[in-house]
Parts: structure tokens; sequence; C-alpha cells
């Protein structure tokens, strides 16, 4: 399974956003990159990308999965 991005795409406060999503990315491609390695190399595995599924819940998004601030 891959890693989520925490942040929205929009910023909602002071906050290098940008580079949260991109290590966000960075920490997901690796295991990505195994997983079609091993595949290459006939193991049957499979990989579950988080960040489709997360997309408009993260902080500063309209239903936050995280940090619910309006609870």
């Amino acid at each position: 399974m891959g890693y989520l991005r925490l942040v929205g795409e929009q910023p909602c406060v002071t906050a290098d956003f940008d580079a949260l999503n991109s290590l966000a990315d960075y920490v997901r491609d690796k295991p990505k990159a195994k997983v079609a390695e091993l595949k290459q190399a006939g193991i049957r595995v499979a990989f579950a990308d988080a960040i489709p599924a997360f997309r408009g819940h993260g902080i500063c998004e309209g239903d936050e999965w995280i940090n619910r601030a309006n609870e």
C-alpha cells in the first residue's frame, strides 16, 4: 500500500503543502516501483495507491479525515 497525501491542493494555512505532497508521492513511489520490479520477476504482488481514495479528505479540504477541526 502506498502513502497518502495528508494535505489538500488548496492551502488554508501558511505551509509548504507542495513539499508535503511531494514527499508523500516519493514515499508512495518507492514501494510502487518495487512491486513493479517483483511483478516483472513473476512474483504475484499488487500495489494499492491510497492517494486517489483519500483525495478530498486531507487537511484543509471539505471532508477532513485528519485533523477534524470542526468536531
